[in-house]
This record gives structure tokens, sequence and C-alpha cells, in this order.
């Protein structure tokens, strides 16, 4: 996979009932992630939540996480997004 890939992952906070933005992107053989939750006042903008969250996985609030040989940077992010969406936006 190139470095720099970008990935992008949307769902809803079932707890809030809020629009979340998950982005990632591979460097040094680390997947960044970043995340950013919609205000329920707020219209959701997609391309504004993408900047958002890639904006965070490119500073020092991102989640890091090595990856494996075994499974693709894709189902890699997929695979963590789905462990940890309940917490993605805690300290944002």
């Amino acid at each position: 996979m190139k470095e720099n890939t970008e990935f992008y992952f949307y769902t809803v906070n079932p707890n809030t009932n809020r629009r979340i933005t998950v982005a990632g992107f591979i460097i040094n053989n680390q997947l960044h992630i970043g995340s950013a939750e919609c205000s329920l006042k707020d219209q959701f903008v997609k391309r504004k939540g993408r900047d958002i969250a890639m904006g965070r996985a490119k500073s020092k609030k991102a989640l890091i996480f090595d990856l494996s040989p075994e499974l693709t940077p894709i189902k890699q992010f997929i695979g963590i997004i789905e462990t940890i969406t309940d917490s993605l936006v805690v300290n944002h």
C-alpha cells in the first residue's frame, strides 16, 4: 500500500445519534486515525468532517497502530474502527 493512502469511514454514534467521520492514513507502516463528531445542531457536511478528522489523524491527537503484513490496510482500518467506534470522539 502506498504511503499517505487515505481512508474514510462514516457512522452514527448510537448513544447520541450524531454522525462521526473517521479518517486514516498510512505512513512508515503505521495507520494514523482521527475522528470528528457532528453536533446535532449542525448540518452534516462530509467535506468538513473529512477535513477535521484528517487534521486530527495528522496531529498529536491521532490514534496510531502498527500495520500487520497479514491483513490489508483497509481491513485493518475497518477492524480497528469496529473495535473502538464508541471511544473515537472522546477527548476531541
